[in-house]
């Protein structure tokens, strides 16, 4: 096998991208520069680092209940306890409300939490959970959030317990090295 080939082959196998300029022609010289060069880039690597992430982390009383005395834990599409890992930056919350909460007797404010209480959204009137609602981190790095350790998403609910809702927690973040 002659070098051309060797090259190439080494190429395919480690799933390396070797540093050729845009538009340059893929030549036995070329291949035979950038082989000596090194890695520029590992590809599967760029297409995790580079990819933003989201996490969907639901909250149904039919599920979950609604008291008041503890933490909830929301749960991601597979219902299990949603968790985002350790390193994550995240950049972005958006809160969908599929049914209306209630309570038996006075609004209950709700915080959901992920680092900090109250991180992604500050305890608010469950009356306020309708439609579309904003999250603290808003796509900004003055409210951005860093984690330091893996971390589950919880929920708290101050006060009455709910009697009924069902609400998805979306959350943009990327993964840092």
């Amino acid at each position: 096998m002659n070098k051309f080939a060797l090259a190439l082959v080494g190429l395919l196998l480690t799933a390396q991208a070797y540093a050729l300029p845009v538009g340059h022609k893929l030549t036995r010289d070329a291949l035979d520069s950038a082989a000596t060069a090194g890695p520029a880039v590992q590809i599967g690597t760029q297409l995790v680092r580079n990819k933003l992430h989201v996490l969907r982390a639901t909250y149904s009383y039919a599920v979950q209940g609604g008291s008041s005395l503890a933490d909830i834990n929301l749960l991601d599409s597979n219902g299990k306890v949603a968790k985002l890992p350790v390193g994550a930056i995240v950049r972005e919350v958006l809160i969908y409300n599929r049914t209306a909460a209630t309570t038996a007797s006075q609004p209950a404010p709700i915080a959901i939490s992920l680092q900090s209480a109250g991180d992604l959204k500050a305890a608010t009137a469950y009356t306020a959970f309708t439609g579309l609602l904003a999250g603290i981190p808003i796509g900004t790095a003055a409210t951005a959030i860093l984690l330091t350790a893996e971390r589950s998403l919880t929920m708290d609910i101050a006060t009455f317990n709910l009697t009924a809702g069902k609400f998805d927690v979306l959350i943009q973040y990327e993964l840092t090295d």
